[in-house]
């Protein structure tokens, strides 16, 4: 995920499907992560803070975090409590 300029909602270019597999992914989401998100006509996820992309990152199965983050952004799992 990029930096953006702007604020929420962020549009996720990265976490993207079909548009013909919208109501798929949606269902996902729900069911299986448990952290509801929607995607716009292209396709993108549309994250609508920076703790709604927190959760859902954290919630996707492997080991999955923002490169560019910061403070408080998902991290790799094994950083996860760990004092460097």
């Amino acid at each position: 995920m990029a930096h953006f300029a702007g604020g929420w909602p962020l549009h996720s270019d990265a976490l993207a499907v079909a548009p013909w597999q919208i109501k798929d992914a949606e269902k996902y989401n729900d069911e299986v992560l448990k952290v509801p998100a929607s995607y716009d006509k292209e396709g993108r996820l549309v994250f609508t803070d920076k703790d709604h992309r927190k959760r859902y990152v954290e919630a996707m199965p492997g080991n999955h975090w923002d490169l560019a983050g910061g403070y408080g952004d998902p991290r790799p799992r094994s950083a996860r409590g760990v004092a460097v």
